[in-house]
C-alpha cells in the first residue's frame, strides 16, 4: 500500500504533534539494445575457403548458400533445391525484394535483403525497438523558443552582470520577459525551451559556464521545505533538482535520523539545515519549515522522491497566479474506485463532503504541492501538522484550493515496514487525521455538513432539528 511518499514517520494524535510543532522551532539542533553495425554480416563473416561448405549446402559470401539447396541474393533460394519458377518467393514474395535490409546493421553481402520495395534505412545503429518509425539524422537546430529565449538573454546580460545577486537578478528580469513575451501561452515544454535558451544567453555572455537554473516565471519570493529521515541514498539527488530552481530560500528538516542525511544536506550550498534527533514526521516537519520560511510562496517535497525541477514549476507558478493551495493530482494513477485502498476512500471522502468533488482525492498528504503565506496565515503552521485537517480549514475559510501539476509519487513511494500492507500504521494515522478534518468540518457546518435533510420533519419526531 502506497500513500504518496508521506506519513513516513509515525506521530500521535495533533495535540503531540502541535507540541512537536513548538518545542521543535524553538529548539532546532543544527542549520545550515543497442546493436551497431559491428553485428553486420559483410562478407568478411561468411565462410569461404577451407571448411565452407561449397555447393550442396556451402555459405558463400555472407551465409548464402550456393548449390544445391543454397540461397543466393537476399536469401531466395535459386539453384537445385530453391524455389524458382512457380512456388519461388522470387520478386514480390521472395526473400528477394519486399523485404530487403539495407544500410547499417542490415545483412549484406550474403544474406542481405535487397530489391525493389525494400525497407531502406538510413545508415546508423538499431537503437530503437523494431516497431519505432525510423528517424532522421539529429540536428542542432534549435526550437523558435529556444531561439527566443537565446535573443532575450543576449539584450538581457549586459545590465545582469553587475548585478550583486545574479540569480535572484536574472529570475526577476526573466520574469518580466515571460509576461513581455507571453511566455506561457503555450506548453510547458515550449517554456522551459525560451528559459534555458535565456540561462544558456546570459552565461555565455558573461564568459561563464551555464549552471543549468530552471527559472521561475515569479515576482513573488519562493522558499522550498525539505523533510528527510534516513535519505541518505536520495537526498543528494533531491536537493540537486531543488537548486535548479531560481528559488530565495531551502530548508531541510532533517529529524529523527541515523543514518548520513544529515551530513549530506550540509554539503548542498544554499541549504539551511535544521537536525532534530527525534523522529518528527513529515507533517510536523512541514509546519516548522512554515513557520521559518516566510517567503510568499512555499513549495513542500519530501527527502526520499527526486523530482525534476521542471515538474516543479507549475505549482509555484500556480501560487503566483491567485492560488492559495497548489495540489499534486494523483487522480490518473490510483485506477478505478474499486481499486483504490481505504486511505484514498478518505480523502475523496472528505473533499466531496465540502463540496469540491473535482478535488477527486487529491490532498496536502501529497507532495509536491505549494502554499501561498495568505494559506499558511489563514490556516496556521501548527495546523499543516494535520494535513487533512488543514486543507479542510483551508476549503471551510474559502481559499483557493485546486490542483497544479501531476507527478506520480505513488510508483516511487519508499516501501517501508510501517506503510505496506492491508491497514499498516501509516494508514491509520492517515485515516484518523481525516477523522479529525471531518470533526473540524462538522463542528463549523453542522453534523451533516452541506447536506441538507429537505424531506423529513424530525422536529415531529421531537428529535428538534437536524
Amino acid at each position: 500500500m502506497e500513500h504518496e511518499g508521506n506519513h513516513m514517520q509515525l506521530n500521535s494524535r495533533p495535540s503531540v504533534k502541535r507540541r512537536l510543532v513548538q518545542k521543535a522551532a524553538a529548539s532546532p539542533s543544527d542549520s545550515g539494445k543497442a546493436v551497431a553495425t559491428s553485428a553486420a554480416r559483410t562478407g568478411g563473416s561468411a565462410r569461404k575457403g577451407v571448411g565452407a561448405r561449397k555447393g550442396g549446402g556451402a555459405r558463400k559470401g555472407g551465409g548464402a548458400r550456393t548449390g544445391g539447396s543454397a540461397r543466393t541474393c537476399g536469401g531466395a533460394r535459386t539453384g537445385g533445391g530453391a524455389r524458382k519458377g512457380v512456388g519461388a518467393r522470387k520478386g514480390g514474395g521472395a526473400r528477394k525484394g519486399g523485404g530487403a535490409r539495407t544500410g547499417a546493421g542490415a545483412r549484406t553481402g550474403g544474406s542481405a535483403r535487397t530489391g525493389a520495395g525494400a525497407r531502406k534505412r538510413a545508415a546508423k545503429p538499431l537503437l530503437y525497438a523494431r516497431h519505432t518509425a525510423p528517424r532522421g539524422p539529429r540536428t542542432s537546430r534549435r526550437s523558435a523558443m529556444q531561439l527566443l529565449g537565446r535573443r532575450l538573454g543576449a539584450e538581457d546580460a549586459p545590465m545582469l552582470g553587475a548585478a550583486p545577486d545574479l540569480r535572484a537578478a536574472i529570475n526577476r528580469r526573466w520574469a518580466e520577459r515571460v509576461e513581455e513575451h507571453r511566455l506561457l501561452e503555450s506548453s510547458w515544454r515550449s517554456y522551459h525551451e525560451a528559459s534555458a535558451g535565456y540561462a544558456a544567453a546570459v552565461f555565455k555572455a558573461l564568459g561563464r559556464s551555464d549552471p543549468g537554473w530552471v527559472l521561475l516565471p515569479v515576482k513573488s519570493s519562493v522558499g522550498i521545505i525539505v523533510t528527510a529521515m534516513n535519505e541518505e541514498s536520495t537526498i543528494t539527488r533531491v536537493l540537486h533538482q531543488l537548486g535548479r530552481l531560481t528559488a530565495d530560500a531551502l530548508y531541510v528538516i532533517v529529524n529523527g535520523s541515523t543514518d548520513r542525511t544529515f551530513q549530506a544536506a550540509r554539503q548542498f550550498p544554499g541549504a539551511v539545515v535544521l537536525s532534530y534527533p527525534e523522529p518528527l514526521g513529515h507533517d510536523v516537519g512541514r509546519a516548522i519549515g512554515a513557520r521559518l520560511v516566510g517567503t510568499d510562496i512555499m513549495l513542500f517535497v519530501d527527502g526520499d522522491i527526486p523530482i525534476a525541477a521542471e515538474r516543479l514549476v507549475p505549482f509555484i507558478r500556480a501560487i503566483a497566479t491567485g492560488m492559495d493551495v497548489a495540489l499534486n493530482d494523483i487522480t490518473p494513477f490510483l485506477g478505478t474506485f474499486k481499486q483504490r485502498d481505504q486511505v484514498t476512500h478518505m480523502k475523496q471522502m472528505l473533499n466531496w463532503s465540502l463540496g469540491r468533488r473535482d478535488l477527486e482525492a487529491n490532498s496536502m498528504t501529497a507532495i509536491p504541492h505549494a502554499l501561498s503565506r495568505k494559506a499558511v496565515e489563514t490556516i496556521g503552521a501548527e495546523l499543516l501538522a494535520v494535513p487533512p485537517k488543514a486543507q479542510a480549514s483551508a476549503l471551510l475559510q474559502g481559499l483557493a484550493v485546486g490542483v497544479a501539476g501531476s507527478v506520480n509519487v505513488i510508483r516511487r513511494n519508499k516501501r517501508r515496514a510501517n506503510n505496506s500492507g492491508r491497514m499498516n500504521q501509516v494508514a491509520e494515522l492517515i485515516i484518523g487525521d481525516h477523522v479529525e478534518a471531518l470533526k473540524l468540518a462538522g463542528d463549523r457546518l453542522g453534523e451533516r455538513l452541506r447536506y441538507e435533510d429537505s424531506i423529513r420533519r424530525r422536529d415531529a419526531a421531537g428529535g428538534g432539528e437536524a
